[in-house]
Parts: C-alpha cells; sequence; structure tokens
C-alpha cells in the first residue's frame, strides 16, 4: 500500500510539473496538487489507503472492503472521514 500511496504523489507531482509548464503564470493548479500531496501525507494510514484505492486505482468502496478483508460501512466510513479531513486541509 505504501508503495502505492508513492506512486500517487509521485504522479501528482509529475501532473504538476506539466500543468506548470501549460500555464506558468496561470494560476495555482500545481500548487493546489502540490497541498493535497502533502495533505495526503498527513493522514492516517488507513484513511490514505482508502482515498488512494477509489481515486488512483477506481477501486469502488464494497472492492476497496472485499480487498482490505473489511466491512463496507467501515470503508464508508474511512472514506468519508478522510474527505473530510482533506478538505478541513485545504481550505
Amino acid at each position: 500500500m505504501k508503495r502505492t500511496l508513492t506512486r500517487f504523489i509521485s504522479r501528482i507531482k509529475r501532473r504538476k510539473t506539466k500543468t506548470e509548464a501549460k500555464k506558468e503564470g496561470k494560476g495555482d493548479d500545481g500548487k493546489m496538487l502540490e497541498e493535497l500531496a502533502a495533505a495526503l501525507e498527513r493522514l492516517p494510514a488507513e484513511l490514505t489507503d482508502v482515498i488512494v484505492l477509489h481515486y488512483y486505482d477506481n477501486l469502488s468502496l464494497l472492492k476497496i472492503a472485499e480487498t482490505l478483508g473489511i466491512s463496507c460501512s467501515v470503508i464508508k466510513k474511512r472514506h468519508n472521514k478522510a474527505l473530510s479531513l482533506l478538505r478541513s486541509v485545504l481550505v
């Protein structure tokens, strides 16, 4: 799971550099992606796992529950908590 998070964060950073090259001086897309990567690194591992699996690996919450071997309701709670924490950090 740590490798998946590392790939996800490096992908965000690569996207940031491509965005900066295209839109130099036209916005904060790169800064926003950098802040997102930093916020993801600060989340607890069980919350980060759900976010990365859902948004990066495109797994449904049910499939994540099956993969991690825990109930779907726990995954939904972790997903909502992770999104709430990310919103509070990024807003």
